[in-house]
């Protein structure tokens, strides 16, 4: 017996060959841990085959070799090697790092974040070392995520990004260990993770009227009352929206450029870019664009952070911009009064006070989208694609979660046709009315 490294994957796996009268049909194939690939007769069945693998598989683990592996290893000896066994402080500061250039600003921000919320939970019941977390611990950490009363949707994504940093780890070779999210970790049902909540014609107008009197008291510094109009008349993301700038606009054509663009300064860092970095281009409804002249052109400034090695913000950069949608700052220096415009990165409490305003509930920011979308198909007659292409979904996606039946409108297109008529099952008696044939 020998003691080999933790690294070493032997790779076992079954195959069959052509089958030879009186002799084994199914075979396995390993590596040993010099890189040498090992193929043996196993057995006549799979099944019993994949019994023998699996016992070779330990015992390679265990570096037990038979004697025809130790003569294909006499030959090229080898260093055994102990790996480090990470705890969960150090292997998350390699797993941020290390995946940090395959991800943009925006979703490294949200990656650290949500991933190290997760990882704080095993630390509080104990768990020092990656490969101490278990199913169980996961369970109760989405336990512990109900219990606050997060949505179906959220909770499966924070247990995504703890497996996710598994894999990640795993498939790196930096952990000899499985993930501990199994398929017997179980999500509370709540109404499935996508959301069908589509605000009515009457709660849109409701808003409406309430940004509308709270632009009246200027109680809020930010434009909530346009880009609340410009959110319904176009349908897009919020970001999409706090992050326009008068030059990504055709008004001769009526058309807004949706494109990246590397200077524009964001919360997060410098450059931004569409969802999925798919560009699009948008034709606007009259509507949109009423928006867009009822705003002033103003020289505007974004700031953008910096963080030092622990993420925490130190200072800000700033940068000169031509945003849309600013917001109005105001200092007073020296008992001087000094206004500035400047990008907006939360509409949050606004918009909490405009649907109070309103007296909507249960309402999101990202269900206008929706709204939008159902006007497009229902009242555009636009297809799932074309839909989908306006506001920057796929048609799957679009046909999906964003598609909604109004009742109503699918009464009155129950009543513009008649199937019978379409048919020729019916005729008009002798007083002219029509009856249906039997």
């Amino acid at each position: 017996m020998k003691a080999i490294t933790l690294n070493y994957d032997p790779r076992c796996e079954v195959y069959k060959r052509e089958q030879t009268k009186g002799k084994p049909v199914w075979w396995i194939k390993y590596y040993l841990p010099n890189g040498v690939r090992m193929r043996r007769p196993c057995d006549k069945t799979q099944r019993a085959a994949r019994q023998k693998m699996n016992i070779k598989h330990n015992q390679l683990l265990q570096g037990i070799f038979d004697e025809k592996d130790l003569k294909k290893l006499k030959d090229s000896p080898y260093v055994p090697v102990e790996q480090k066994r990470l705890s969960i402080d150090e292997a998350l500061a390699l797993y941020l790092e290390l995946s940090a250039t395959r991800k943009n600003i925006r979703t490294n921000y949200n990656d650290y974040y949500t991933t190290v919320r997760q990882f704080e939970f095993f630390q509080k019941i104990g768990r020092i070392y990656m490969d101490e977390i278990e199913p169980i611990d996961v369970q109760l950490m989405v336990n512990s995520l109900n219990q606050r009363g997060l949505a179906e949707a959220t909770m499966h994504d924070y247990v995504a990004a703890v497996s996710k940093c598994f894999n990640w780890l795993i498939g790196m070779k930096q952990l000899d260990c499985s993930n501990p999210v199994t398929k017997t970790v179980s999500v509370p049902k709540k109404g499935g993770k996508a959301r069908n909540r589509v605000p009515t014609d009457a709660e849109v107008l409701a808003l409406i009227t309430a940004s509308r009197e709270l632009k009246a008291t200027y109680v809020y510094n930010s434009p909530i009352h346009e880009i609340l109009l410009f959110l319904i008349f176009t349908g897009a993301r919020l970001g999409e929206v706090l992050h326009a700038e008068w030059d990504d606009f055709d008004f001769e054509n009526g058309v807004w450029y949706i494109r990246r663009k590397r200077e524009c300064p964001t919360r997060y860092g410098l450059g931004w870019e569409p969802k999925r970095g798919k560009e699009r281009d948008v034709p606007l409804f009259p509507e949109a664009l009423g928006v867009l002249h009822q705003m002033p052109h103003l020289d505007t400034i974004g700031k953008v952070p910096i963080r030092d090695e622990a993420g925490k913000i130190t200072g800000h950069e700033v940068y000169s911009n031509r945003f849309v949608f600013p917001k109005q700052v105001v200092r007073i220096v020296k008992k001087q009064r000094h206004v500035s415009y400047e990008r907006v990165d939360s509409v949050k409490s606004a918009w909490g006070t405009v649907c109070k305003k309103a007296g909507v509930s249960d309402l999101r920011l990202h269900d206008l989208r929706r709204y939008f979308n159902t006007f497009l198909k229902n009242h555009c007659l636009f297809s799932a694609k074309e839909a989908g292409a306006y506001v920057g979904n796929t048609e799957e996606v679009n046909d999906r979660h964003y598609t909604t039946v109004d009742p109503q409108l699918l009464q009155l297109k129950i009543r513009r046709i008649s199937l019978t008529e379409t048919l020729g099952l019916s005729e008009e008696n002798e007083e002219g009315k029509s009856v249906i044939l039997n």
